[in-house]
C-alpha cells in the first residue's frame, strides 16, 4: 500500500519545534591535530645571501626598469625612479 505522503528528506531546521525536546544543537569541539614532517627541514642556506651593495643596487634598478617597461613606460624621471626604489625597499623590509 502506498503512503499518503511521499518520503522527503528535510533538514533539521525545517522540522517542527518540540517544546520538551532537549537542545538539538551540536556542541562545538575543538579539533587539534599536529602535523609532523617525514624528513626534517634543513634551515641552513646552500649559498650565502648577496652581500655586495653595488650588485644589489644594480639588480634593484634593473628590476624596477623592467617593471616600468612592462607596464608601458618608455621614460622615467630619475627622481621618480628614486622614489619608486625607496617605496620598493620599504615594502620589502
Amino acid at each position: 500500500m502506498l503512503a499518503a505522503e511521499p518520503k522527503v528528506k528535510r533538514s533539521s531546521s525545517s522540522l517542527p519545534e518540540q517544546p520538551n525536546a532537549p537542545d538539538a544543537k551540536r556542541i562545538k569541539r575543538p579539533y587539534h591535530h599536529h602535523h609532523r614532517l617525514q624528513t626534517p627541514v634543513n634551515v641552513a642556506l646552500a649559498e650565502p645571501a648577496i652581500t655586495d651593495d653595488a650588485y644589489v643596487d644594480h639588480l634593484m634598478n634593473r628590476s624596477i626598469g623592467q617593471t616600468l617597461r612592462e607596464t608601458g613606460f618608455d621614460l622615467a624621471d630619475p627622481a621618480a625612479l628614486e622614489s619608486f626604489r625607496i617605496a620598493t625597499e620599504e615594502c620589502m623590509l
